[in-house]
Order: structure tokens, then C-alpha cells, then sequence
């Protein structure tokens, strides 16, 4: 959704996702010009995102950071394997990608760094304990880029939705 009303607006769009199939989908439906496999725990891959981005599109004026992955588990039952894989996809995830854009939104003489967090990491909800510890992350981080990087052109916010039925709550929908 937020792709279609980024390209609806006149955004050159640039999709990116770990499940190549999920992307090529997605990037046809919303009317993105270019789709990027990368794995945004990954700097190798996130480094080739951005590259490739700017090497076709010529800049980088926006980024919208929204990887997530849900886990709803008890504290005492999840394993720590488990709990890292919650905080690498969303809390890495979004440094990753955001530290490999930056470079690239000076260039451009400033932009904006959306990133997608969750009422989750305001609100505790039983029973999402990795969940939200990783989404608060979310949005303590996107607060030091807006400080960190507000003087010099980059706006930095975080949307934190309620519960939204997309492929990773699906299987909340069937409870």
C-alpha cells in the first residue's frame, strides 16, 4: 500500500524483499520501476540495494524502512535464537539499511527516513515480549537519526500502526 501511493504520487519506487516471489508481486501491483532481492540483516546485501538504486536512479531522496518479523512467544518460552532473529530483522534491519542510505540522502542535500515501528513498542501486549522490545527499538532509533541528522536536511519519523492484516499477521486473522 504504501508503494502504490508512493508511485500514485509521482515517487520513482524501488521495492526490496528477501522472498524474491513475494517481490516481484508486490513490485507489479504498486507500480514500482525497480525490484531489489536483499536481505536487510545482511550489510553485503544492503549495500548492493542502495548502490543499485542509486546507480539506476541517479539519487536517493526518501527511504521507507518497514522489514519486520513478528514472534508471539512468552518471555519464559522463547528460545534466545528466536528472540535475536526478532531483534536482527527489525532493530538491525532498519540500522542497516538506514546506515547505507544516509550517504546517499546528503547527496541529495537532505530527504526523508520513514521507518515502520508497531503500537507494540509503545503498548505492551501479553505474549509479544520480542516483539515489541524490537519495535520500541525502532522508534528510540528513529528518534536519534532525527537528531542526529535533522541539521543537515534528513527528516526521520516512525508510523506505528496498530494491528494491519498483511502476510505476517495472517495467522493472528485465523485464531
Amino acid at each position: 500500500a504504501c508503494c502504490r501511493l508512493c508511485a500514485a504520487e509521482g515517487a520513482r519506487v524501488v521495492l526490496s524483499d528477501v522472498d524474491a516471489d513475494a517481490l516481484e508481486r508486490a513490485r507489479a501491483e504498486s507500480g514500482g520501476q525497480l525490484a531489489i532481492n536483499a536481505d536487510v540483516t545482511s550489510e553485503a546485501d544492503t549495500a548492493r540495494l542502495v548502490a543499485r538504486t542509486v546507480d539506476e536512479l541517479g539519487s536517493i531522496d526518501a527511504l521507507v524502512a518497514t522489514a519486520g518479523l513478528h514472534q508471539t512467544t512468552s518471555v519464559d518460552a522463547i528460545e534466545t535464537d528466536e528472540w535475536d532473529r526478532v531483534q536482527t530483522v527489525n532493530v538491525r534491519g532498519t540500522f542497516v539499511t538506514v546506515r547505507a542510505a544516509i550517504p546517499h540522502l546528503r547527496a541529495s542535500g537532505g530527504g526523508a527516513v520513514v521507518t515502520v515501528a508497531s503500537q507494540s513498542g509503545v503498548i505492551a501486549t501479553r505474549g509479544e515480549a520480542p516483539y515489541a522490545a524490537a519495535k520500541a527499538g525502532v522508534i528510540s532509533l528513529t528518534k536519534s537519526i532525527a537528531l542526529e541528522y535533522g541539521s543537515e536536511g534528513i527528516r526521520a519519523n516512525c508510523v506505528s500502526p496498530g494491528f494491519v492484516r498483511t502476510d505476517l499477521t495472517e495467522i493472528a486473522w485465523s485464531i
